[in-house]
């Protein structure tokens, strides 16, 4: 058996039937983010209803879907948290990979970390190999401070193993969905 992760925009009915047939049981697809602004701002170029589209078609091939989510992106404000969590509920993921966003250097938003409105707690580029996706944020965004971003993580760990035990999920993502958000 094998996995693959990919873009919702390379997925159809057919190269999916191939993939289930030579042996492949999971479809992890790169969202980042489960809000149309939030798409936008980090050029996936697909919309909701694609990535939906393609959760469905997924589920259809008889494969197992993985939403990739990203925690604190730059373009990242409160409302992307509760819009990512209406997301889930629509594109029935069986999983969701959730990351906090690192910039890495000579990507483009570690080039031009002040334009896109990063500020970084790490200076020496040595540092960065010690980090991973699952550790704290190596940046406050424009819009989230390094805290916030964590709450952000949080929260989406929260929606999304709530999201798959049943006696949970419904009120877990309906707060992140709905709110009230503490302050």
């Amino acid at each position: 058996t094998w996995h693959i992760d990919t873009r919702a925009d390379l997925l159809n009915p057919e190269i999916l039937r191939l993939m289930s047939c030579a042996g492949c049981t999971d479809v992890m697809i790169d969202v980042e983010v489960g809000s149309e602004d939030g798409l936008a701002a980090v050029q996936k170029d697909v919309n909701l209803g694609q990535l939906v589209r393609a959760f469905e078609m997924v589920h259809e091939a008889g494969l197992r879907p993985t939403a990739l989510l990203i925690a604190g992106l730059p373009s990242a404000e409160r409302r992307d948290l509760a819009e990512t969590a209406r997301f889930v509920r629509m594109a029935k993921p069986f999983r969701c990979n959730i990351l906090v966003f690192h910039p890495v250097p000579g990507s483009e938003y570690f080039t031009h970390a002040e334009e896109n409105g990063l500020k970084f707690a790490i200076e020496k580029p040595s540092d960065w190999r010690r980090l991973h996706y699952f550790s704290e944020p190596v940046c406050d965004t424009a819009n989230l401070t390094k805290r916030e971003i964590i709450e952000h993580f949080v929260s989406l760990n929260y929606a999304a193993d709530a999201y798959f035990d049943n006696e949970e999920r419904p009120a877990a993502l309906r707060f992140l969905a709905e709110g009230p958000y503490p302050k």
